[in-house]
């Protein structure tokens, strides 16, 4: 008898593991799938986040994918931007990456915080740090190139749409380089030190060994740093924000993306219409939901082929 009171006592209420974990299902609504959907519900809507909404259902997708060419000229400029830096800074990361995992490597701590520095400085640090370097009169890079006979008198870095565009891939690329190879060198690590010492024991030299043994075991850490590299530069806006609305014509750009347009990504245009020139909070939605399914099916497409190649190495 006094056992099964002790039984009763000791069960748990139904209700009570919910308790638990409701707080993070109520802040997940609230913070992220509330947003998601009230940003779609918004889309439909001309509104200028002021006055009265004016229902116009499908309209803004409708001109944005037949007459908005400025949302194709962002669209092309995003992906010329991550064309670059993208496959450099998986090729780079895994190499550092591969360089800090080996025995001929002294003072690793010091040379990963090194490295991972840049990816912790404040966005609008590096554009200015960026603008000072590549500046026409006084920038380190006009000079450096002048002194060694490459140039007469300095370049327009940040007025020419070519350039600017340059500029803008070389400060992604120093920038991410520290995050890319700390993610990659997880993968490294994950590698048992065994199958190293069997390959020294077999004769495998470094370049066998790497080609052999670790590119293919980092294939799940490989596929997953280069989607959400392409994910993170379809999403690219405040590198290129902060480095050419500061310092064009030494000072603020009268257009958004820079000179020609041609450092105008997709999320710099969203943020452009909705919180700059145009205010225009319904086209700014049908923008984000736009560059979603573009980022979702190149996400899908680059998984199916790595995935492909991986089962025909198998």
């Amino acid at each position: 008898m006094l056992s099964r009171k002790i039984k009763k006592k000791s069960v748990v209420p139904r209700w009570q593991p919910y308790v638990f974990i409701a707080p993070f299902f109520i802040i997940y609504i609230a913070f992220s799938l509330f947003p998601v959907l009230y940003s779609f519900v918004i889309s439909l809507y001309q509104w200028d986040g002021i006055g009265e909404k004016a229902y116009i259902g499908f309209q803004n997708y409708m001109t944005l994918f037949t007459k908005d060419n400025l949302f194709f000229k962002s669209v092309g400029n995003t992906f010329l931007i991550m064309s670059v830096p993208l496959p450099v800074l998986v090729i780079g990361g895994t190499m550092l990456a591969s360089l800090i995992n080996s025995k001929f490597v002294r003072g690793k701590r010091l040379f990963q915080t090194i490295n991972f520095l840049p990816y912790l400085t404040a966005p609008v640090a590096v554009g200015i740090l960026f603008g000072l370097m590549f500046d026409q009169q006084n920038g380190v890079v006009n000079e450096a190139l002048k002194s060694m006979g490459l140039l007469n008198e300095g370049l327009y870095w940040l007025k020419d749409g070519y350039l600017a565009r340059i500029v803008v891939m070389i400060m992604c690329t120093w920038k991410y380089m520290g995050y890319y190879m700390v993610l990659l060198l997880a993968g490294i690590t994950s590698i048992s030190s065994d199958i190293y010492e069997a390959a020294r024991i077999d004769g495998a030299g470094m370049v066998t060994t790497f080609f052999r043994i670790t590119l293919p075991l980092m294939k799940n850490t490989l596929t997953f740093v280069i989607i959400q590299g392409m994910i993170g530069s379809l999403q690219l806006v405040e590198d290129p924000m902060t480095l050419l609305t500061g310092w064009i014509s030494g000072g603020q750009s009268a257009v958004a993306g820079g000179p020609d347009r041609s450092s105008l990504t997709m999320m710099w245009y969203m943020y452009d219409t909705g919180f700059g020139t145009n205010m225009n909070y319904g086209y700014a939605a049908s923008i984000a939901y736009a560059t979603f399914i573009i980022i979702a099916i190149f996400a899908f497409i680059i998984n199916m082929l790595l995935d492909r190649r991986g089962k025909d190495g198998e």
